[in-house]
């Protein structure tokens, strides 16, 4: 794996710097590749400890044992919605979640930044058919629930699959926006690249406006946070298609804020809090994306972008939770990386045991001929009454067009539901970094034709 330590110094004078993936991958069985995200200077590197061709075992530590099971709230109807379409249910109160001993706490450890990836090879399977595009609406029902004490509080979706109701495309507790970009009752949305594009045009070159999901990024303990500025200053970008508006997946890293400074009243969690309820101020739903990839970040492979154990994560998720579980629209959005196993994230610590899970996700950019059921069916049966939303998503290392293709047809085929009824959509990388070319539409791709 090619890796290039940067200091953190050297990203801040960074102000016009783009992305920058590498090749690359990992030890032991299976290899990996992913693009590291910027936007404006910051500078996230991961790379993913993944499967081994032919569904091996994880890298990054044993596989953990089955947890208890897990008892979720019922749902119960309700009217909600975004933009007041349809109709939504409601979390209720109760508490669930395999409760693992909390692990030590470890030290913080120095920050360093490396050129790494994240994709993984997956097993050679045969793609899944071709779909005619078709858009509905889908919309958010009920706010998130409160913080629980003894565990968190997964709200969801019954497991029946989307419906469509009168233009409406709902899965229990989540619809999405109105007549927003779907296919097959699943949602569409973008993580458009700031080198020169935005969301407008990832839009326009598809010939859509509506987007159902619309994805950013921001890193607390850099200087271009700026008290959440990073992530509010794409309202704009967000709003560019019109009304009704995507929702709006604010990915918010710790990168350089250790969990253990989450702390209730401190400046961090108050800047997130003030940009979440500067985003829904403008009209916008929100996931907040909350130290995503949290199981792969936090590790020396990925130069401890995040620092803290599980057991910090776990408090930090709580004291975000809590800060911003009255502001209506705002949704907690737990996303792991492929890097671990539904019941090894469980028994590991790195599925919260404090706070709220409104939403879950699973970032992963596999192979040409992966299926989506090989890929994801494992994780979101494993919490089958929250809804699955991918926060982020492409093909391994950029991929051909026939590879990009395919994996859009994964991702929007009927089989993709009966594999995982609670899914309800996906975000398409569409970034273009150091010549390793990840867009399906923007720059003259032409990967989305036939599906989107």
């Amino acid at each position: 794996m090619k890796a290039y330590t940067l200091c953190l110094l050297a990203l801040a004078a960074l102000s016009s710097a783009r992305p920058k993936p590498s090749g690359g991958g990992g030890g032991g069985p299976g290899q990996g590749f992913h693009p590291s995200k910027w936007q404006g200077q910051e500078y996230n590197k991961k790379a993913e400890h993944t499967r081994s061709v032919g569904g091996g075992e994880y890298r990054g530590g044993g596989r953990g044992g089955n947890p208890t099971t897990t008892a979720y709230p019922t749902l119960s109807s309700g009217v909600g919605g975004y933009g007041g379409a349809g109709t939504a249910g409601y979390a209720g109160a109760g508490t669930g979640g395999y409760q693992p001993p909390a692990p030590t706490s470890s030290a913080v450890k120095e920050t360093s930044y490396q050129d790494t990836s994240e994709y993984s090879e997956k097993s050679d399977q045969s793609p899944g058919e071709s779909n005619p595009g078709n858009s509905g609406s889908q919309s958010l029902g009920l706010g998130p629930s409160g913080v629980a004490s003894s565990g968190p509080v997964s709200t969801g979706t019954s497991s029946t699959g989307n419906t469509t109701t009168g233009g409406t495309i709902s899965n229990g507790k989540i619809t999405l926006p109105a007549n927003c970009q779907s296919v097959n009752n699943i949602g569409f949305g973008w993580l458009p690249d700031y080198n020169g594009a935005s969301l407008a045009d990832d839009e326009a070159a598809v010939g859509n406006k509506n987007p159902c999901f619309a994805g950013y990024y921001g890193q607390t303990g850099l200087s271009e946070w700026n008290d959440g500025a990073q992530i509010t200053d794409n309202i704009a970008d967000a709003q560019s298609g019109g009304k009704p508006y995507p929702i709006f997946i604010a990915s918010v890293m710790p990168q350089g804020t250790p969990f253990d400074q989450f702390t209730k009243g401190s400046a961090v969690v108050t800047s997130i809090a003030n940009a979440m309820t500067k985003l829904t101020a403008a009209g916008l739903t929100v996931f907040l994306r909350f130290a995503h990839e949290m199981n792969y970040y936090d590790s020396a492979a990925a130069g401890y972008i995040y620092t803290g154990s599980p057991a910090d994560f776990s408090n930090a998720w709580g004291v975000v939770s809590a800060a911003v579980k009255d502001i209506p629209g705002v949704y907690m959005h737990w996303s792991p990386n492929y890097d671990s196993s539904a019941t090894d994230l469980v028994s590991s610590g790195w599925y919260p045991t404090q706070g709220t899970v409104d939403v879950i996700g699973m970032d992963i950019y596999p192979s040409g001929g992966s299926s989506f059921a090989s890929e994801y069916q494992n994780f979101c049966q494993h919490w089958p009454d929250v809804p699955f939303v991918i926060g982020e998503t492409g093909s391994d290392k950029g991929g051909s067009t026939s590879d990009k293709h395919a994996w859009l047809q994964q991702l929007t085929g009927t089989a993709a539901l009966q594999a995982c009824p609670n899914y309800l959509g996906f975000s398409w990388f569409e970034y273009l970094k150091d010549g390793v070319d990840f867009r399906i539409a923007t720059g003259g791709n032409s990967a989305y034709q036939g599906v989107l």
